[in-house]
């Protein structure tokens, strides 16, 4: 038994490769290196007992698929798969070879999932609760055999390891470290995810836009909350900004090197190789079975494409080209979100991000300008920048955007009250064309040219160590600068669109000025000096104050 302590090393595995080898001098969470060898050797003959037993009784075991194999043991849990007849049989069985090793069985908490078409009709059988679905190996089974409700599962225990983590990152003081927090991120938050994905992983899966998959918020909350963002940002806007992929692209590609595999063992096992033919003829013959579930998914999900027909030949798939296949789509759902820089465009921040990352975009990985080092109030503001979540610009402020008891604004009806040019107060217009931040413009000569556009800017000063100061600067000098410009509430909510030139045409509508008429907009639309940043607090404290009163209510 020393010796099992001695020198003890482990190692990772994470997508199929294993890790150089560690040493463990703290511990697991979970027992000690001897706790798994100790608990194989002192169950297995009770195992094989148990086996031998139920074949001298004609007791026989099955799997969720009705074909004889052993049962199923999990810590100090024994699940067996017998015929409903059977069940007490089989339960005598387990407390026959067990009491001589000291080792009761718990009856209270011995449960039985019928497996069948329709719900059980009874609360027992044999005196022993019979429950709605149960848990094998970490997955729910359902009383038809099936798994839907894991995505449920997976998604909250996920939900849970992110929360953990991100506790864990703010307690050290790193919690804005994206380095740490996508180890964290792609080890354990993913894995949880994925577990077992091959199995349910068609659910939910084939929607036109990945992000609604019931996954993606537990996969995005611990990157959204290492970047800084607010709570309603986007999952596109958090994936291009982290450099992650949506669930969605993992699930596909885990099934890919499982079909492969799974192809690849069938040629050296007879009974596995039957059971795939046997799925692939009822995937022929239109009946309902896994591999048709998969089916399905892929010829919705590329619906261009003939990746569907790999299943009925059984040929493998190429991973490569169905995974460069799904980030195309990606680009195309992107690129379908509009110009955030035209009217209208109803996803404008999602529109705005992508447009920024895409000359630098390489999927799974951040780009470029994430990576530039600056202070953390700097880099806070500058990342919130490039995701269109920061309230200080107006477009980016939901007081301004949803007031309160009106309509939505538009963003494109927001215009700039620290100028007179009747421009949107956009990204674009505070930093290169507004008056209150020329200052800006002249201390920083290199990074700004006269016409130039915010796509230009950035993609010649993307990696500009001095750029997320410069963006700082002029967000904070146009927050503080005083109210200029006054829009009667009297004139109609008519807009006026200016003609000037652009050189891209991506900055277009930071040149659009319109005339915004609302009933309450006297707060903030005073014409007085006085009406700067003091009147603009007071009335944000009052929407907010009315709004939480509201939501409590």
């Amino acid at each position: 038994m020393q010796e099992v302590y001695r020198g003890c090393q482990y190692q990772v595995k994470a997508n199929g490769q294993h890790s150089e080898a560690f040493q463990s001098n703290i511990g697991v969470q979970q027992g000690c290196p001897w706790s798994p060898w100790a608990y194989n050797e002192y169950l297995a003959e009770a195992l094989r007992q148990i086996q031998s037993l139920c074949s001298q009784h004609g007791v026989q075991l099955y799997d969720m698929c009705l074909s004889p194999c052993t049962h199923v043991n999990w810590a100090d849990d024994v699940i067996g798969t017998v015929l409903l007849s059977h069940v007490e049989h089989f339960v005598h069985i387990v407390q026959q070879v067990f009491s001589p090793l000291n080792q009761n069985l718990n009856v209270v908490k011995t449960e039985v999932l019928p497996v069948q078409h329709t719900p059980y009709p009874h609360p027992t059988i044999s005196d022993f609760k019979v429950v709605p679905k149960m848990k094998v190996l970490g997955l729910f089974y359902d009383h038809k055999g099936c798994m839907a409700d894991n995505i449920m599962s997976r998604r909250d225990t996920a939900h849970n390891k992110a929360i953990m983590h991100a506790g864990r990152l703010k307690r050290l003081g790193c919690i804005h470290d994206l380095g740490i927090a996508k180890v964290m991120l792609e080890s354990d938050v993913r894995a949880t995810l994925l577990f077992g994905d091959v199995i349910w992983g068609h659910t939910h899966i084939a929607s036109r836009d990945p992000m609604k998959h019931p996954m993606q918020h537990a996969y995005s909350m611990l990157a959204r909350q290492a970047l800084g963002l607010p709570h309603g940002t986007a999952h596109w806007t958090v994936m291009l900004l982290f450099g992650l992929m949506p669930i969605q692209h993992w699930i596909l590609r885990d099934f890919c090197r499982f079909w492969n595999n799974l192809l690849i063992l069938a040629q050296h096992h007879p009974l596995l190789r039957l059971a795939v033919k046997q799925q692939a003829r009822l995937l022929r013959d239109r009946k309902q079975c896994w591999l048709r579930r998969w089916h399905k998914v892929f010829s919705r999900v590329f619906p261009r494409n003939t990746f569907h027909q790999h299943f009925v030949h059984l040929s493998a798939l190429d991973e490569q080209l169905v995974l460069s296949t799904l980030q195309l789509q990606y680009h195309n759902i992107l690129a379908a979100a509009g110009d955030p820089f035209a009217y209208p465009c109803e996803h404008r921040r999602i529109a705005f991000t992508y447009t920024l990352t895409l000359p630098h975009l390489k999927w799974q990985h951040r780009p470029a300008f994430m990576h530039i080092r600056a202070a953390p109030h700097v880099k806070r503001i500058w990342i919130a920048f490039i995701a269109g979540a920061c309230t200080l610009v107006p477009v980016n402020d939901y007081n301004l955007l949803r007031p309160h008891n009106q309509p939505r604004v538009p963003h494109h009806h927001i215009i700039c009250r620290k100028c007179n040019m009747n421009a949107v107060a956009d990204e674009a217009h505070i930093l290169l064309h507004c008056p209150c931040t020329a200052v800006c413009r002249q201390t920083f000569t290199g990074l700004c040219r006269p016409g130039g556009t915010l796509r230009a800017f950035l993609n010649a000063h993307h990696t500009h160590p001095q750029a997320p100061l410069f963006v700082y600067q002029c967000i904070q000098t146009y927050a503080q600068a005083r109210v200029v410009a006054h829009v009667p509430a009297d004139q109609p909510h008519n807009p006026m669109t200016h003609t000037h030139s652009d050189s891209d045409q991506t900055d277009a509508d930071s040149l659009v000025s319109v005339n915004l008429t609302s009933s309450t907009s006297s707060h903030r639309d005073s014409s007085s000096d006085s009406d700067s940043d003091s009147d603009n607090i007071v009335y944000r404290l009052r929407s907010r104050t009315v709004r939480r009163t509201v939501f409590n209510g």
